[in-house]
């Protein structure tokens, strides 16, 4: 759906997969069945690559370059005919795997629901040949991860606004989502393409939640982006629209510091770093960043889920409020109390393990006490045997070979202040 001339080597745009179609395995697609590729219309042919579709004839579209390319299939730019307008038409795999096909499916019902301007529009699907496909709004600005790949290569930012006003316009599509009961659950700047008048949009649903649906994750069952993943993603839970707004909110801290809050090689060390590691405050990394907007951003970061905004909704309101200069309503900290509750996560899990060091300290002073106990016991025995062996020293009668060592014994054992002594 960008309008790059040759496919990107991880196309997130097509899923999760970072293989090509022919490292994955795809069965080729058909032969061309309508028109040379040097006939088609300049519009479908804007210096791009030619795929294996491109001058075909789609249904009712007419395929022309190829946009991206990766595992789970092509996004092509084509002509849906009659009424000639350009789309980006997004073709699967023949033979793809089951779980991507269902994925793909429930994109298609998922866009279909919402309706604005700031989630990107599905005109179309169907399957043809047992490939399911999509008609999609064409976006030709390229993602947000591309522009803050260039503004970080130029060594320029985001003004401070301009990031407002960016995750103000995902978080709008984010709400109109919410509204119909949809959680992205994969949020990140990859997932948010810019349309040629520079309107942001949210696109792949492909791990969207739908409505009635939330049997279709097994528990424990990790999807989305490690490095914007919500702490209870990251631990295998259920995602609801609050963790939208956490991945919104790793977005909205990327594009104020250029940095994202936690890095990591590992994705392990990531979801630890999200469940239990305090992020840098936005305001040491960049000196110029209102308070305000601030404390926006660390509320959309908080380690758990009902002390976040809410929905999108809610992180429009105040995203709103700081665009007007006015205080947020939501998002208010106590003076110099700026933080996303990493403490209390950990003494949550200290808590959970309580029971543990509870078991070790009992049994480590039940043995200390057993210790004792046997200590005490024998110096008793100890001390009695030498008292009655040194009773005889007082008896007229020889005295015992034992009485010299007995006699030290006993002075080592209860002082030589004892009468006996």
């Amino acid at each position: 759906m960008g309008g790059a001339p040759t496919p990107p080597p991880f196309a997130d745009l097509i899923g999760r997969s970072a293989r090509s179609s022919l490292a994955a395995g795809a069965a080729p697609a058909a032969a061309p069945t309508a028109g040379a590729p040097e006939s088609l219309p300049a519009v479908l042919t804007p210096g791009g690559a030619r795929g294996p579709l491109s001058g075909a004839s789609w249904e009712d579209y007419l395929v022309g370059d190829l946009i991206a390319a990766g595992g789970m299939g092509e996004v092509y730019r084509a002509v849906q005919r009659p009424m000639g307008r350009v789309v980006a038409l997004k073709v699967i795999p023949a033979q793809g795997a089951l779980e991507a096909v269902r994925r793909f499916r429930a994109e298609a019902r998922a866009v279909a629901m919402i309706q604005h301007p700031n989630v990107v529009a599905v005109y179309a699907s169907g399957e043809r040949d047992g490939r399911p496909f999509l008609a999609m709004e064409l976006l030709t600005g390229g993602t947000l991860a591309e522009r803050l790949a260039l503004r970080r290569a130029d060594g320029a930012g985001f003004s401070p606004y301009e990031a407002a006003d960016l995750v103000l316009q995902a978080a709008r599509g984010l709400a109109a989502a919410h509204a119909c009961e949809l959680v992205h659950r994969d949020l990140k700047p990859a997932n948010l393409l810019f349309a040629g008048d520079g309107a942001l949009k949210v696109c792949d649903f492909g791990l969207a939640r739908m409505p009635g649906d939330g049997s279709r994750t097994l528990a424990g069952t990790v999807l989305g982006t490690p490095l914007y993943m919500s702490p209870e993603q990251g631990r295998g839970l259920p995602a609801t629209p609050a963790s939208d707004v956490y991945g919104l909110g790793v977005v909205l801290y990327e594009l104020l510091t250029m940095a994202p809050p936690f890095e990591a090689a590992q994705a392990e060390a990531l979801v630890l770093q999200h469940n239990f590691s305090e992020p840098a405050l936005p305001s040491v990394r960049r000196r110029d960043l209102p308070a305000a907007l601030e404390a926006v951003c660390l509320k959309c970061l908080q380690k758990r889920p009902q002390d976040r905004f809410a929905d999108g909704a809610a992180l429009v309101a105040d995203l709103e409020r700081v665009r007007a200069g006015l205080a947020p309503l939501s998002a208010l900290f106590p003076p110099g109390q700026m933080r996303t509750g990493a403490e209390e996560a950990l003494r949550r899990l200290s808590g959970r393990r309580r029971w543990w060091r509870v078991a070790v300290a009992a049994g480590v002073a039940a043995a200390a006490a057993a210790t004792l106990l046997w200590w005490r016991e024998g110096h008793q025995e100890r001390t009695a045997a030498a008292r009655s062996r040194l009773e005889a020293v007082l008896a007229p009668a020889p005295i015992p070979a034992s009485a010299a060592a007995d006699l030290d014994l006993l002075a080592q054992q209860v002082g030589a202040d004892d009468p006996l002594v």
